[in-house]
């Protein structure tokens, strides 16, 4: 038999934790779905789990649909923080991810709802709301989770400005171009509130989950002709790819653009830079050297 605590309890512990200390919702909902799932492949004992079990564990969710390396560079990070934890309250002595790792992904080609489709989206949306969520995606690069977040607070009135409650519980405040503006405030001169929930149902008046934010937002784009069927890439993340395309391009510089799309890491911002370059550019660029006298 082996000893030490349960590893269910550990995980239900380190999640509980986790949550009062620091994780926002998105993060903690990603985590314990990852800790529970991994439960059912590993010992009984916390003390009896090892690298070997973590890999088995992975490979595991290679069947049927292959998920991304990042998808499973993801999961191994999440049981690598609880393994990390668990040295630190004195449970394990090793960190039972030790030595294991995801190769790094090619960056993926961002897939961009088409520039030239946009009016037909913008028609497509049913209600203010609707365009309110399209337009803050496509000028400020807005996920489904922080349109998700928006409360009538973050809204500065007087500046033109919005408060944006990031991933890694990153805060910014961006000022909202005209369009976007425009649409927000049509959308609450609908639906006025003092406080509370931005984005919120019709029926309840309770807050809209970020599920409800992409279902909104996909809705428009197969009611447009736009989105054809899963997985073919037009989602609500493609009007993010939008307004970072339309960005980088306007602007030419790679820095600004980052920065203004909120991606903290070069890492994440690389797969951009792959594609901006137009022919004439490239042509532009390569062109007009000789090297023999």
């Amino acid at each position: 038999m082996g000893r030490g605590p349960n590893t269910s309890t550990t995980i239900r512990r380190y999640v509980k934790e986790r949550d009062r200390l620091s994780w926002a919702e998105s993060t903690s909902k990603t985590s314990r779905w990852v800790l529970h799932d991994f439960q059912r492949a590993a010992p009984k004992r916390v003390t009896e789990v090892r690298p070997k079990h973590v890999s088995k564990w992975l490979r595991s969710r290679r069947n049927g649909r292959i998920p991304k390396d990042t998808t499973l560079r993801t999961r191994l990070s999440i049981v690598r923080a609880w393994g990390d934890w668990l040295i630190d309250q004195r449970i394990v002595k090793a960190n039972p991810t030790a030595g294991l790792t995801i190769r790094a992904e090619r960056p993926a080609i961002p897939r961009a709802i088409p520039a030239d489709a946009v009016p037909r989206l913008l028609e497509a949306c049913p209600d203010e709301r609707a365009r309110a969520i399209v337009l803050l995606s496509l000028h400020l690069g807005l996920r489904r989770a922080e349109l998700a977040g928006l409360r009538i607070g973050d809204i500065d009135i007087g500046r033109r400005q919005l408060v944006i409650r990031g991933k890694g519980g990153w805060t910014d405040v961006m000022p909202v171009p005209e369009e976007a503006w425009i649409a927000l405030i049509s959308y609450l001169a609908e639906h006025p509130a003092s406080s509370g929930p931005l984005f919120r149902s019709f029926v309840t008046d309770e807050a809209l989950k970020p599920a409800w934010i992409y279902r909104i937002t996909a809705t428009a784009l197969y009611d447009s002709g736009i989105k054809t069927g899963p997985h073919d890439g037009m989602s609500l993340h493609s009007l993010r790819h939008r307004m970072v395309l339309d960005v980088l391009e306007r602007t030419k510089d790679p820095q600004r653009a980052r920065l203004a799309s909120r991606h903290r890491s070069w890492a994440g911002f690389q797969a951009y830079t792959n594609v901006t370059l137009r022919t004439d550019d490239l042509t532009e660029i390569l062109d007009g050297r000789r090297y023999r006298p």
